[in-house]
């Protein structure tokens, strides 16, 4: 879950640095795609953590 957090931060900090001449294969897409791999290390844990404890009248 914190690799994934910081996986995250590391593809936002990237996509900062972005400037005019940047070009999309080599700045962009992987900067994306790294984001997006830290969210779902991050999210499907935290999903996984916060679910069971639903009560079960209250999941729907």
């Amino acid at each position: 879950m914190i690799n994934g957090g910081n996986l995250h931060a590391v593809g936002m900090f990237w996509l900062s640095t972005m400037t005019v001449d940047s070009s999309y294969a080599v700045h962009v897409m992987p900067a994306l795609f790294l984001t997006s791999f830290g969210l779902g290390l991050a999210f499907v844990p935290l999903t996984l953590t916060a679910v069971p404890r639903v009560a079960e009248d209250r999941a729907r």
